[in-house]
């Protein structure tokens, strides 16, 4: 009896360590797509609760562009503040790194395409990982 006790509470002591240094894991992945999405179209909003240290992104894939430049912003009163702004080439599998910003409504918006401020994009899949 005491054998079998002292085994299952060390198994839940190990299984209690091992979830505790296991893997960090976002809050969230969204797939989704874009289709014809002009310039200054905006994505949908997600939340962060700000529960992780991982980095979050925006991926495309399979774009009909060259390139495209993103801008994540959170939602705040008066102006949106840009959390981060990149260009991202469509011939890759390409990522914006967003960081691990503070708890908040966030969304993407397509600010230039093959640097023009007009013209549209597809790209499918769009994953948002945050």
């Amino acid at each position: 009896m005491k054998v079998s006790r002292i085994l299952t509470a060390g198994a839940v002591v190990t299984a209690t360590l091992i979830g505790v240094a296991g893997p960090a894991l976002a809050e969230d992945t969204i797939p989704t797509y874009m289709t014809n999405f002009n310039v200054g179209d905006e994505s949908r909003v997600w939340h962060d609760n700000n529960m992780d240290n991982v980095v979050g992104y925006v991926q495309l894939q399979n774009c009909n562009r060259n390139n495209t430049q993103l801008g994540v912003f959170r939602a705040d009163f008066g102006p949106d503040t840009n959390v981060a702004r990149g260009t991202l080439y469509c011939t890759t599998s390409a990522k914006l790194t967003v960081g691990d910003p503070i708890a908040g409504d966030y969304h993407f918006t397509v600010e230039l395409i093959n640097g023009n401020s007009s013209g549209t994009i597809s790209a499918d899949p769009v994953t948002i990982r945050y």
